[in-house]
């Protein structure tokens, strides 16, 4: 019976078992020349590899260039001031910030200032003076460093009404008003619907800043809670997710900063948390 022909090839001067006779034994692709296509192979697996990689960081990616942005703007100006004011509005109002917040809301009073005075289309560079001409017109323009609205002193802080909108002091103690209150329904809620997490409440404050009227504040507590507390839901809301994820996003890198600036994180607060979520999508 003959034997069938070997697929094996083996490299000259070696045996079938693969090793040459006084020589080191010397693999076969060694004298094979690389296949042209090899090499376009080799670029698709790397960039393949690389989008991969971007993939599975596209969170902090997103979170770069968000905090990257702002903090460019919040530090470039014409002449002296920035285009968007509001870290600088908190660096020059700090001691009232402090004075008129509960220790453990400094923090977020500081984020939330620093976040709404930054509006380059009405407080370029720190200015009042856009928002002042536009009040004549629309008598509903929320105005100064905490950009509140007609109504909010009343309902927030009555023993200021009366007060201006612009003056620093006012907006400050407004916006520390509007937080405890939020804190306190929070509480109130979780003795209800059960306990939820210090990230949690401190992320709701985050969104509890921007709202201008206590129903709204309510509304997003409790669509939280109906949510069971899940974020991934309530940022998936069909009508507010959007706006919610925003403003999830231009707290937090303002936190981020404030606290880099030397400003106390609450304890309990888990900013990766934070950022995986509010930058997820």
């Amino acid at each position: 019976m003959t034997a069938a022909p070997s697929l094996l090839v083996w490299a000259k001067g070696c045996t079938t078992t693969g090793l040459s006779e006084g020589t080191a034994p010397m693999p076969l692709y060694q004298n094979l020349p690389m296949p042209k296509a090899s090499i376009g192979f080799l670029v698709y697996a790397t960039t393949l590899l690389g989008v991969v990689a971007l993939l599975a960081t596209y969170p902090v990616l997103r979170y770069g260039v968000w905090q990257t942005a702002i903090t460019y703007y919040s530090s470039l100006g014409w002449v002296s001031s920035p285009l968007l004011h509001g870290r600088s509005d908190v660096v020059t109002n700090a001691d009232l910030i402090r004075r008129y917040t509960p220790d453990h809301l400094e923090l977020m009073v500081a984020a939330s200032i620093a976040h709404q005075a930054s509006d380059p289309k009405d407080r370029p560079y720190g200015t009042d003076a856009v928002e002042k001409v536009v009040g004549l017109i629309d008598s509903d323009q929320s105005v100064g460093i905490a950009q509140l609205r007609p109504g909010e002193i009343e309902e927030w802080a009555p023993a200021l009404a009366g007060r201006s909108r612009f003056e620093p002091d006012v907006a400050i103690r407004v916006m520390a008003a509007k937080l405890q209150d939020t804190e306190r329904y929070i509480l109130w809620q979780a003795m209800e619907y059960g306990s939820t997490s210090q990230t949690s409440r401190f992320m709701l404050l985050a969104l509890a800043q921007n709202c201008s009227e206590s129903s709204q504040v309510r509304r997003t507590v409790d669509t939280f809670f109906g949510y069971r507390g899940s974020w991934e839901e309530m940022l998936r809301d069909e009508q507010f997710g959007a706006l919610w994820t925003e403003q999830l996003r231009l707290i937090l890198v303002h936190v981020d900063w404030l606290t880099s600036q030397g400003w106390e994180l609450p304890e309990g607060v888990d900013l990766d948390a934070w950022r995986q979520t509010a930058f997820a999508e």
